[in-house]
């Protein structure tokens, strides 16, 4: 029953009271002026055992149709609708009973932390006389990247990192023709009147590890997101183990990952609370010289220590990257540009 019903019953109340001089029309036109009364006790006594809290579940793909639950506790002997209110939703939902978990379709179209901000849930008595407020608390959370491309075609793609035959660069000699110029060793050179180029040898270890710069731009963050996650699930799919190295708020952070849930883990603190920068110069001494090394940046130069030679694919148009752009990115990897 709504306002309007009950403006009609007051009107009925009054009519009785003030036409009807009789004890029966009394207590008719009384009982509909006070009809909404047992409701409005009920609901307050309800109110002060209801409760409304968010819970979303784990594993979320960013762009991928999911839901999150709003969770209500309450006696069971007063059931309302409730009406939910927060920045990002507003819906009503009715359930059938308490306690129950209703869900909230949501979609989230980037990867990384999220947060769905305070908010109230209400309801009101059955005249809608009075409305009932509960504060709903902020809910945090974790939004994976997405998978792209092909795990062949990925592995491919790394193969060319890790290749057994791969050197790595100790010392420097005198350049002779024909040697790469992107080897020229520059302080060696500065310091004598004939260039040198970097020495090298084979690699002995041939065990991968990924720098990853978190962007702050999401579509950048998504780009990085998206390559890491691929090419980390490409390599453990296919026997292979790898270390992750990121800036976290403490420092460079390295992690060993040798199973898929390690690698989940260490994904979450890489995407959702890894910082920018790069990570080749401020973790210049975790990175052994001898070890294959990809490099994951939104950067649109990236500064490279003299004695490393990484692979780097940027999510960005980027001067010296060997894969830019998530175009570029997305092409040599097998996957969809429209993505």
């Amino acid at each position: 029953m709504r306002r309007t019903s009950y403006c009609i019953l007051c009107l009925a109340g009054l009519f009785l009271l003030i036409m009807y001089d009789m004890p029966q029309a009394f207590s008719l036109g009384l009982a509909c002026i006070l009809a909404p009364l047992p409701g409005i006790v009920l609901a307050w006594k309800a109110h002060k055992r209801i409760r409304c809290s968010w819970q979303i579940p784990r594993g979320i793909t960013r762009a991928a149709p999911s839901q999150c639950q709003l969770l209500i506790s309450g006696p069971s002997w007063y059931i309302p609708s409730f009406f939910i209110s927060t920045e990002e939703l507003e819906f009503t939902t009715s359930p059938s009973s308490l306690p129950a978990a209703c869900a909230i379709p949501l979609t989230i179209p980037h990867c990384g932390l999220f947060s769905i901000h305070k908010g109230e849930a209400w309801y009101m008595d059955p005249f809608h006389l009075c409305r009932f407020h509960m504060p709903l608390t902020a809910l945090d959370g974790f939004v994976f990247p997405a998978r792209i491309g092909t795990e062949s075609q990925i592995l491919q793609a790394l193969s060319h990192i890790m290749t057994p035959d791969e050197k790595y660069y100790y010392g420097a000699v005198q350049y002779k023709p024909g040697d790469n110029p992107r080897l020229i060793n520059w302080k060696m050179t500065a310091r004598t009147d004939d260039v040198y180029v970097r020495d090298s040898e084979p690699a002995n270890g041939t065990d991968l590890l990924i720098a990853c710069s978190t962007p702050q731009s999401p579509d950048q963050r998504d780009t990085i997101g998206d390559t890491l996650l691929s090419a980390g699930l490409a390599l453990l799919h296919s026997g292979k183990t790898f270390t992750l190295l990121f800036l976290s708020s403490t420092g460079p952070r390295k992690e060993i990952i040798t199973s898929v849930d390690a690698f989940y883990t260490a994904l979450e603190e890489c995407i959702g609370r890894g910082l920018s920068g790069n990570v080749l110069e401020q973790a210049e001494k975790l990175i052994p010289a001898q070890s294959p090394l990809l490099y994951l940046t939104g950067e649109s130069h990236v500064f490279i220590p003299p004695a490393l030679h990484p692979v780097i694919w940027s999510a960005s148009p980027c001067d010296n990257a060997d894969m830019s752009g998530r175009n570029d990115i997305m092409t040599q990897l097998g996957g969809d540009i429209h993505a």
